[in-house]
């Protein structure tokens, strides 16, 4: 694609734009907003570096030999909230007639660098404005680890030098340092006091004067150093344009690329051979009644699910369908009857969160639904909202494209994680992790090999977005506990999958496959136990693992073999506030006791409808308190209306 980069001097737009070259992408132009005439050479701007910006304007376009398009930075944060409103006069409506001009004098422009490494709030701004230009946000260095990053910054020859210090142990003395340098320093600031090694926490701020891309490279002239009262110290330096004695050599494309391939440990599973089957696929049979643990939801639920048919009458009223205050939802399960619907749903579906961030979804597509339906949604909310602010719920929203994991290819966000209300007030943490397929990061693409290597890729992804959200924190403590769930086209792939899971860090003790036969008269069993009693208890294993291989013709989007969810349970963070009725101080010694909820297990019920199948997989918490919560519905080959299931704790 061609770029137009975001370049503030520091090293981080610059690095960024090495990865886009690596990656075999076009710069054609630069972008750099400056502080308007009059002004300090530093603004208080929550989103750009304006540090060296008199070097950037004077000499960034020579040393790269592309042009460069400037505005002045007149706006301010305007809009402080997380999602951003646009607003007039926010510093991000300055950047959106920067590139508005961009986009004028080069059409073709496809996508945007920007040096985001940690700040959700730039990297939202950069896409509202990305979204509303069209454009594509390539964000390389998107949640990498800091300490690797320097180091590959290092060894890949970006030769950048502090320019601004403003944390302890960082003073005028290190003002001229490079980053190779200044390495070993920041690492042990890192070490002692929690220094950001990348400086994301605006520790320091850094000026390239030479890196591989750079035509010629930049030398400082007239330096002089400043302390300002705050402790914060300046460089300010005038700088010449030299040659370079040669071209840099092609190793620094390999130090960027390195990033683009799977951990280690997701290239060393070892996979099982044909003849080492682990499992006894589970054969669901027709029943004649509703199985045992259905029952209605009472007023204690702390989750509500409400659950929408669209048929060809009514699809297009999917848009406003949703009632109820819609920033409130978690999770969407979303199944269509084929997946050649998707673009046209979609469509319709993003104009369900307008406005604020989407929660969490997953989406399958399959031929059981009738004729006349075109889609079937759950809406998975809490039942009761938290008077504390905070805990309205966290969205983890990323459109850009990065090494990182894949950007949503939907209005659909990451992960969703919110406080729900259980009995006696009782507050728990719950998250769920979209619907995650194998697509390659870096490039949006599935791995042309084989299903074992989408197996890999989606759950490298999961697993790093279960990483950023610290979903899996309680796990293993007895505290909090989780469920993954496997979604397969083939059954050849179920013990590819279990291998998988189990080796790159779930620690999975508990795992079962369910799919649709009805042909056998007895329930069958795994490991000797009867597959409606296969659950673990949380001291055998704190995740379990549920695969469940789809029924025939049904697809999941980009036609993937393979989708995996997460679903992550912890008591809140405090567990003296945790049950608001004081007269209840046995309950309030249990919930102290227990960590508030030692497991979240998960069972399989099959509902008989006319000669069709639903499933729904429930994920029930064990809890000392008498509550019931509801379970969440997916619906696998059916659309036949069914309530809300619960499991009732005693």
């Amino acid at each position: 694609m061609k770029v137009v980069a975001l370049v503030s001097g520091g090293k981080d737009s610059c690095f960024n734009m090495m990865h886009c070259v690596a990656e075999g992408h076009e710069i054609v132009a630069l972008a750099n907003l400056c502080p308007p005439p009059g002004k300090p050479d530093e603004l208080d701007s929550w989103m750009f570096q304006t540090v060296g910006h008199d070097i950037v304007g004077s000499l960034y376009s020579e040393a790269l030999q592309l042009p460069l398009y400037r505005h002045h930075l007149t706006g301010t944060n305007v809009s402080q909230a997380m999602h951003y409103t646009r607003s007039l006069g926010d510093e991000t409506e300055n950047l959106f007639a920067l590139l508005k001009e961009v986009l004028s004098e080069h059409p073709d422009i496809e996508a945007i660098s920007v040096g985001a490494i940690a700040s959700n709030y730039q990297r939202l701004r950069v896409e509202d404005v990305a979204s509303r230009l069209g454009l594509v946000v390539l964000a390389y260095l998107w949640e990498r680890d800091q300490t690797s990053l320097l180091s590959d910054m290092v060894d890949a020859g970006v030769e950048a030098i502090l320019i601004k210090t403003a944390c302890v142990g960082l003073d005028s003395r290190h003002l001229g340092w490079t980053l190779a340098k200044a390495q070993n320093r920041l690492m042990q600031l890192h070490a002692q006091y929690g220094v950001h090694p990348c400086g994301e926490g605006g520790e320091y701020e850094t000026l390239v004067l030479d890196c591989p891309i750079f035509m010629r490279r930049l030398e400082l002239i007239d330096e002089q150093r400043k302390d300002s009262e705050d402790g914060t110290s300046y460089l300010k330096a005038g700088a010449v344009l030299i040659d370079k004695a040669q071209a840099a050599d092609s190793s620094w494309q390999r130090i960027c690329l390195k990033s683009s391939q799977l951990d280690l440990p997701f290239t060393r599973i070892k996979w099982p051979q044909l003849n080492d089957r682990q499992f006894s696929p589970v054969e669901l049979k027709k029943m004649d009644a509703q199985p045992q643990g259905l029952t209605k939801v009472d007023s204690a639920a702390a989750l509500t699910i409400n659950r929408y048919v669209f048929t060809d009458e009514n699809i297009n009223d999917l848009g406003h369908a949703v009632q109820g205050p819609r920033e409130d939802v978690l999770v969407c399960f979303l199944v269509l009857r084929s997946m050649a619907d998707f673009a046209a749903v979609n469509a319709q579906y993003a104009r369900l969160w307008q406005g604020f961030h989407p929660p969490a979804r997953v989406c399958v597509a399959s031929h059981f639904l009738d004729q006349n339906t075109r889609a079937v949604m759950h809406v998975v909310r809490p039942t009761y909202r938290t008077t504390d602010p905070n805990d309205n719920g966290q969205r983890l929203w990323v459109q850009s494209q990065s090494f990182w994991a894949p950007a949503n290819i939907g209005p659909y966000s990451q992960s969703a994680v919110s406080s729900v209300l259980g009995a006696g007030a009782a507050k728990h943490r719950i998250g769920f992790v979209s619907g995650q397929i194998g697509l390659i990061p870096s490039t949006m693409a599935l791995p042309l090999t084989d299903v074992r290597s989408q197996i890999q890729w989606s759950l490298q992804s999961l697993l790093r977005i279960v990483a950023s959200q610290s979903l899996l924190k309680s796990v293993g403590s007895q505290t909090g506990s989780a469920v993954l769930v496997a979604y397969l086209i083939d059954v050849a792939h179920v013990d590819d999958a279990r291998a998988a899971a189990r080796q790159v860090g779930f620690g999975l003790g508990n795992s079962r496959t369910l799919y649709d036969t009805v042909n056998s008269d007895e329930h069958p069993t795994e490991g000797g136990r009867s597959w409606r009693d296969c659950s673990l208890t949380p001291e055998e294993s704190p995740v379990e693992l549920l695969t469940i291989v789809m029924a025939p013709g049904a697809t999941l989007p980009r036609d993937a073999a393979v989708e995996w969810q997460l679903i992550a349970l912890s008591p809140a963070a405090s567990t003296d506030d945790e049950v608001s009725d004081d007269d209840d101080n046995d309950n309030k010694e249990r919930v102290k006791a227990s960590g508030s909820l030692p497991s979240l297990s998960v069972s399989t019920m099959r509902i008989p409808v006319q000669e069709e199948f639903l499933d729904l997989i429930t994920f029930d918490v064990q809890h000392t308190d008498d509550f019931t919560i509801p379970a969440q519905l997916i619906v696998l080959d059916d659309d036949t209306t069914v309530q809300r299931a619960t499991v009732r704790y005693v």
